[in-house]
């Protein structure tokens, strides 16, 4: 009896709970990954270098040459397939060349004339490759320099041209420069020119505009 009573008057003592292992092992792997994401985000927002921004400044260029052009009026020719813009303030007027294979487009400002100053002109001409146009302008004032570059006029490969003029009447020296953009398509030739001069200068801040507008139609 007494031995009875002394067993019920032992405590009651819980049995130890013990996790499996795979539950120790999962709660280990959350615990690396907790950490380790804290610790890359601390790292990043102290440690990292600031993420590149755009060049504002290019952003501003390209959105200065899209507000000079916004209002300019558009030439566009179906049948010598191209389309250029020119400024509002400028017009447009066909020129009549002695050789039928050159047609010829030149735009100026509305209170000049051909005659008194230079224009941007277009040309374009039948059965004919850059070659043969830039040496006929070599030979016309002979002595002269040229420089080239290639670049794109709308989608097809073109050449800069910069020619350079100079000679003497009694002793006084006059010069011009042609800068002239040529590209051949369709056996035909395109031609861009602005003529520079003590005269009167070549507006490149137009003619940089209008060749950067020019597109070919099919």
């Amino acid at each position: 009896m007494d031995q009875l009573e002394n067993q019920s008057q032992q405590p009651n003592i819980p049995k130890k709970f013990h996790l499996p292992a795979w539950d120790i092992i999962l709660i280990a792997v959350l615990i690396i990954v907790v950490v380790g994401a804290g610790g890359y985000i601390t790292y990043q927002y102290y440690y990292s270098e600031p993420e590149e921004q755009p060049n504002n400044q290019q952003q501003v260029n390209q959105q200065q040459i899209t507000d000079k052009t916004i209002l300019w009026q558009t030439y566009r020719n179906e049948e010598y397939e191209f389309e250029v813009r020119y400024p509002e303030t400028w017009k447009f007027t066909k020129k009549d060349d002695i050789n039928p294979k050159y047609h010829s487009f030149a735009f100026l400002p509305q209170d000049k004339t051909s005659e008194d100053t230079y224009s941007i002109d277009i040309f374009f001409i039948e059965d004919m490759n850059d070659d043969e146009y830039i040496n006929g302008i070599m030979q016309i004032n002979a002595p002269n320099t040229k420089t080239e570059s290639w670049m794109l006029l709308g989608n097809e490969k073109a050449t800069y041209y910069k020619i350079e003029h100079k000679w003497k009447i009694d002793n006084k020296e006059y010069w011009h420069v042609d800068n002239i953009i040529t590209a051949n398509k369709s056996d035909n030739l395109y031609v861009i020119r602005c003529r520079d001069h003590i005269k009167d200068r070549c507006n490149f801040d137009v003619f940089n505009n209008m060749v950067q507008s020019f597109k070919f139609i099919d």
